[in-house]
């Protein structure tokens, strides 16, 4: 994938997800504030919008690069 592709799925993600809390606002409670939502939202991401689960030597890369570039 090259940048402009990885620069419009990224896009395309968040405004799936945005679309997806915004359409569900309204269900969740009063009180919920930027803590309950940052939650849901990565709820929402790993639940209904990852593929599919890496495993093996991809996972392994994976964490690698993530902590090599820290780019959690």
């Amino acid at each position: 994938m090259n940048l402009a592709e990885r620069r419009q799925f990224i896009k395309d993600l968040c405004a799936n997800l945005q679309h997806y809390l915004v359409g569900r606002a309204n269900e969740m409670p009063e009180d919920w504030d930027g803590i309950e939502i940052r939650e849901l939202m990565a709820d929402v991401a790993r639940s209904r919008f990852a593929h599919r689960p890496m495993e093996g030597k991809r996972l392994r890369d994976y964490r690698n690069i993530v902590l090599i570039k820290s780019l959690d």
